[in-house]
């Protein structure tokens, strides 16, 4: 199922009702299990057969996408085609569109996404990422194209736990996006099957206007809350800020973050070019793959 003209007249959002139902999405997250693998797939017939809705089981990615198209398809009976551009380049339903690494995503469709800048904050940091999609297709025994392999080198821009803090500070009031930079500790346990991953991790930053007692929050990073799908805990979990960056340290170097766009429109026309219907064609010579999940 492709994006479909059906979904209609759908109203633009504010930032307060997105905010709110992100919040609404997040506990209703609570009671899914994390894994470590990708449990979604491109559906019956597939080469990845798995279906492409969440019911009760997680990742760290697929949460982030649930959350977000639980909180844009707000009301709509079938999110599915919401959940679909969100997880697919171009909304387009293939193995070879599906968004695999974070880097890639962000650089080539990064909506509904916007990079928050980070240089005037203490602690930037720029490198630079060379993702192995060969590595990746013989992993995951998966003989057609990526989409865009051609765009392997991507610049990172991150900052440090100290200048997220104070990055914090300044953020208005809200639900933001997190990714962590991994350090080799990182890699070693989860890079198997990827190869190099320049940003790693989906995490939400809530950000209150007051603290525990309701009183104005005079300094917004101590009051901060973390939420992410934890595989450690197998669960959706909750820590204070302050908290997650002292215990990630040894696993990641610092974070990028960025700004949820309540004016994200999922149903503007989709991109279709020569890339999309090559590796939609090769998928079905493919048979299916009963192993594609594994990491």
């Amino acid at each position: 199922m492709e994006l479909s003209t059906t979904l209609i007249n759908v109203p633009p959002l504010t930032r307060e009702d997105l905010n709110h139902r992100i919040r609404e999405a997040i506990v209703n997250s609570r009671s899914l299990r994390v894994v470590k693998e990708d449990v979604l797939g491109e559906g019956e017939g597939a080469w990845d057969s798995d279906p492409r809705y969440p019911v009760d089981v997680v990742n760290c990615m697929t949460w982030l996408q649930l959350v977000l198209c639980e909180a844009y398809g707000h009301g709509l009976e079938d999110k599915l085609p919401v959940m679909d551009r969100i997880r697919y380049y171009g909304g387009h339903v293939a193995y070879g569109l599906r968004k695999h690494f974070i880097d890639h995503w962000l650089a080539i469709e990064p909506a509904p996404l916007r990079r928050i800048p980070l240089g005037e904050f203490p602690g930037f940091q720029r490198s630079s990422v060379e993702l192995n999609f060969e590595h990746f297709k013989a992993f995951h025994e998966y003989s057609c194209d990526l989409y865009r392999e051609d765009l392997s080198k991507i610049d990172i821009e991150y900052i440090t736990p100290e200048g997220f803090v104070a990055l914090v500070e300044t953020l208005r009031p809200g639900h933001y996006v997190v990714f962590a930079v991994p350090t080799e500790k990182y890699l070693s346990r989860f890079g198997q099957g990827c190869g190099p991953m320049g940003l790693v991790h989906s995490i939400v930053l809530a950000v209150n206007s007051t603290d525990e007692a309701g009183n104005p929050s005079l300094c917004r990073s101590q009051d901060a809350v973390i939420y992410h799908a934890s595989i450690r805990l197998g669960a959706v979990a909750n820590i204070k800020l302050v908290d997650y960056l002292e215990n990630m340290r040894v696993v990641y170097h610092g974070y990028a973050l960025f700004e949820i766009d309540p004016a994200w429109d999922f149903m503007s026309p989709c991109a279709d070019d020569e890339a999309v219907r090559k590796i939609k064609k090769c998928e079905l010579t493919l048979g299916t793959n009963p192993d594609c999940r594994r990491l």
